[in-house]
């Protein structure tokens, strides 16, 4: 019997080898389009995102548009009402001191929400009592500071360095092999993160590098994804565990990945994710491991001294290679304080930016920006010095327990369920028979501002020290569960099968061409950067 290469050899005797390059050559170009096309359901995914495009074509002029235009309309941001001031141009003289004081102050009055009073979701974490004197007197010494003349500005220099590596010891890092960076935010540091992953893959010869992360991920790694060209492949969330889905981790791994991320917790459910089975796959791949701690960061690290079961997340994980922490949440500093530690400094190097040929001058920036008011270090060096663990474990503690008894509220609530097993400030809840997004409103109408969540339905409170005092806490509770019974007695009893569509969130997540709804969010800008009165534009 002829073998295989007898066969082909008698079959192609005769041509010409140019020819056999050309088909082998289009043959494996042929193979390589039909792997990415059928890859991780990639064909699917076109098929679809085609069909939309298509009928965009159609209907954008007729319908789409003018839908977005009424969503626009519906964009409103607080005013001052009929006396309110609008500049547009500079004065050309200008106004007195005390006039300027007078137009902010009326702003702020008319304009901003009452913080100690509303009790919002987030957003300040310590109230805005606290330190308040204190920080303005550390403010005020470094006002006009810029970080990037650190020759000039060398108490700032010293006050970054001073915080970064503060948290840096604090993750059980250690300032002799592990490194840090002080940023402007957590989206900072998530983007430092991850453009150090990226770089650091193409020097290994990664050019289409790849990061994997949980659909549930904060939108700063869309953002990272999007600013430095990295495929970010997300996975479902596990719903029995509201964590990461770990089989769909090691599922979606190739030789393109760089880095897998876990949150501690997640922003929309509060959950946190296994970082230890995560960093033995990172190490089974060879792959980078960021934990993303911006929100409970400055929480975890603080539970073991306050008395409570602390998760492990830091880098007494081996294959942990970074970590992200807001100062400013519940850090107790002023906006934006953040830092990205990372394994080695070599990895820190790959965030860094140079410019050897400007003619300006030898230059390069550890950050984002350029110029960086140094103010805002110093009020986060300060807090940190002023504060100490004691008064952040006491924090912690009472952080904790007031979580801990409005998640066994809402267990104990039959018209809402409890998402997950949150251990932090952040409790998500649903509901099967009413709709929630009703919930949320009528809580905001009693003064508690809670977040809408979407995929799937839901709202959530990342509770503050204000919600976590007994007397707030139990009207919270009282509150929730009168108006779950008022919305129950309002539609006539419970619903099977209950549509949430009563807010934003609730009805474009209905939207399957998710671009209409980008659209949407795209014209926010416009809005926000609106400076005339409503009556002149409506």
């Amino acid at each position: 019997m002829a073998t295989l290469s007898t066969f082909l050899d008698n079959k192609l005797a005769g041509t010409r080898p140019s020819v056999l390059v050309y088909a082998s050559a289009g043959a494996t170009v042929a193979s390589i389009v039909a792997l990415n096309l059928f890859k991780d359901g990639q064909l699917t995914l076109r098929a679809k995102r085609a069909a939309w495009r298509y009928i965009r074509i159609i209907a954008d002029p007729l319908i789409i548009r003018s839908e977005i235009a009424k969503a626009v309309k519906d964009i409103h941001f607080p005013n001052a009402g009929a006396d309110e001031q609008f500049f547009t141009a500079l004065p050309e003289n200008g106004l007195s001191e005390t006039e300027v004081l007078t137009i902010a102050q009326n702003l702020a009055a008319k304009c901003d929400g009452k913080m100690d009073e509303t009790l919002l979701s987030g957003v300040v974490y310590w109230g805005t009592k606290n330190n308040h004197d204190f920080i303005m007197k550390l403010v005020g010494q470094q006002l006009w500071s810029n970080s990037i003349f650190a020759n000039y500005f060398g108490a700032v220099r010293k006050m970054e360095a001073e915080v970064s590596n503060m948290v840096l010891a604090l993750f059980n890092g250690d300032i002799k092999k592990n490194a840090s960076t002080y940023t402007m935010g957590g989206t900072e540091s998530i983007l430092l993160a991850m453009l150090a992953y990226r770089n650091d893959g193409r020097a290994r010869g990664i050019e289409n590098v790849e990061v994997i992360a949980c659909q549930n991920v904060h939108p700063a790694f869309d953002k990272a994804a999007a600013y430095f060209n990295i495929r970010l492949i997300k996975v479902p969330v596990d719903p029995s565990t509201e964590c990461i889905d770990i089989s769909e981790v090691v599922k979606n791994i190739t030789s393109s990945t760089v880095a897998i991320v876990g949150s501690a917790p997640n922003y929309a459910t509060g959950i946190i994710d296994p970082i230890a089975v995560l960093s033995k796959i990172a190490i089974a791949h060879n792959v980078g491991l960021h934990v993303d701690a911006c929100l409970g960061g400055f929480l975890i690290q603080f539970m073991e001294k306050a008395g409570v079961e602390q998760p492990v997340i830091d880098f007494r994980i081996p294959g942990v290679t970074s970590i992200s922490c807001d100062i400013h949440k519940w850090g107790g500093t002023p906006k934006g304080a953040s830092v990205v530690m990372f394994r080695s400094k070599e990895l820190r190097r790959m965030h860094a930016f140079t410019c050897s040929d400007f003619p300006g001058g030898l230059y390069t920036t550890h950050g984002v920006s350029g110029s960086r008011p140094g103010y805002v270090a110093a009020a986060a060096w300060g807090v940190l010095l002023h504060n100490g663990v004691k008064s952040y474990a006491e924090r912690c503690r009472t952080l904790v327990d007031g979580s801990k008894k409005f998640a066994s509220a809402i267990r104990a609530t039959p018209e809402l369920i409890l998402i997950g097993d949150p251990k932090l400030n952040v409790v998500a809840f649903t509901s099967d028979v009413l709709d929630i997004y009703e919930v949320l409103q009528a809580m905001q109408g009693k003064g508690f501002i809670f977040s809408a969540l979407q995929f799937p339905a839901g709202i959530h409170l990342g509770l503050t020290l204000e919600h976590c005092e007994a007397r707030v806490m139990d009207k919270l509770i009282l509150e929730l569960r009168t108006t779950c019974k008022e919305l129950i007695l309002k539609q006539g009893g419970p619903k099977k099968n209950v549509k949430h569509m009563a807010m934003v969130y609730g009805s474009t997540q209905a939207i399957p061409d998710r671009s209409i709804v980008d659209d949407v969010l795209r014209e926010y800008t416009d809005r926000y950067y609106h400076n005339e009165s409503e009556a002149t534009t409506h």
